[in-house]
């Protein structure tokens, strides 16, 4: 006698056994249901509907959906599909944060803002695409998603937002398009398998810790139309050119560029601003005493640069503890090493 194989069914109380369910935003979705599907209608997903679900396993949103709400699958652990359809215009605060399975999202091109911590730690998230159209990407929106290995921002993105990367650690590839305008606090920090960044011309701002602790950084190129580049913006790369646009450079903005690597080349007659020491003076009144430059390669120091002499104290921290001192009264004779006048 033939006896046909046993199928293993789990069930658990109180649970309904369908496997899908149509959302109209007001009959409560029971437990057990691993499939949701949007009603078509329905403009916006209510903040903390599905929140905390772990048997919910794919979303599917109608055209008519405008707005996800904050919180809105929020810890859904086993959720690993989600459909967004065109309509959509946009993500809250921590709309899918924590779940843990999703691999795949396409934001599509109605989306306007992604909200603060919209992904994040989403550990197996390794594909997202964002369209042109997006204008907003949250703080922390795709932070610690350490499965991501590529991104692309739109040109209609004019500010990433701080930490919206953050810790991406699988992140190999990064391309910021033209129309970007701000990369914001710690964007990309600890991304530490980037190995290099093109910054488009449109940039006028890298704010701190854009790229700190991206310890693979060999490559950055940045264009004229730059105008600030902020404390530990860059953590060693092996070759930057600074722009001649360059007018604010924070203490430490290219911190640890290591002795064997390449000289980090300084243009542009706005170099002295930044001599911190000067901060809260009018800088046409007051020549800047100090200079930190907080790196341990060769700082190539312009012609322009020539009213440093008159017995200036020139600051210098490599980035491994050492400081060196040069106290010279010639303009243009300068005994420290890591200096070159007069390029």
């Amino acid at each position: 006698m033939c006896v046909p194989p046993l199928k293993r069914v789990k069930v658990m109380r109180g649970q309904d056994k369908r496997e899908s369910f149509v959302y109209d935003g007001e009959t409560v979705v029971p437990y057990g249901i691993r499939n949701i599907v949007v009603a078509d209608g329905l403009e916006e997903i209510p903040a903390g509907a599905f929140v905390d679900r772990d048997d919910i396993e794919s979303i599917h949103m109608s055209p008519s959906v405008r707005s996800i709400g904050d919180d809105a699958f929020a810890d859904c652990p086993n959720l690993n599909e989600v459909e967004l359809n065109d309509g959509l215009k946009k993500i809250g605060r921590g709309a899918f944060v924590r779940c843990t399975s999703l691999w795949k999202i396409i934001v599509p091109g109605t989306v306007v803002e992604i909200g603060e911590a919209a992904f994040y730690m989403c550990g197996l998230l390794w594909i997202v695409e964002l369209n042109e159209g997006l204008l907003k990407i949250g703080e922390r929106a795709f932070g610690r998603c350490c499965s991501l290995l590529s991104i692309s921002v739109p040109g209609t993105v004019r500010v990433i937002e701080a930490e919206a990367f953050l810790e991406c650690k699988a992140l190999r590839g990064v391309r910021l398009n033209k129309g970007l305008e701000v990369i914001g606090r710690a964007a990309f920090a600890n991304c530490c398998y980037l190995w290099g960044i093109e910054v488009p011309s449109t940039v006028v701002e890298i704010q701190r810790w854009a790229f700190g602790y991206c310890y693979l950084m060999k490559k950055v190129h940045l264009f004229n139309g730059l105008k600030i580049i902020g404390r530990y913006a860059f953590w060693g790369p092996t070759d930057v050119l600074v722009p001649e646009t360059v007018e604010w450079m924070e203490d430490g903005a290219m911190a640890h560029v290591r002795e064997d690597r390449k000289v980090v080349r300084i243009l542009g007659e706005t170099l002295y601003r930044w001599m911190l020491e000067a901060e809260g003076y009018p800088e046409s009144k007051v020549e800047p005493k100090y200079c930190r430059i907080n790196c341990g390669s060769d700082f190539v120091i312009p012609k322009v640069m020539s009213f440093l002499g008159g017995n200036p104290r020139l600051y210098l921290s490599n980035g491994w503890g050492e400081d060196y001192y040069d106290e010279t009264d010639e303009e243009t004779d300068s005994p420290n090493p890591y200096f070159i006048f007069g390029m």
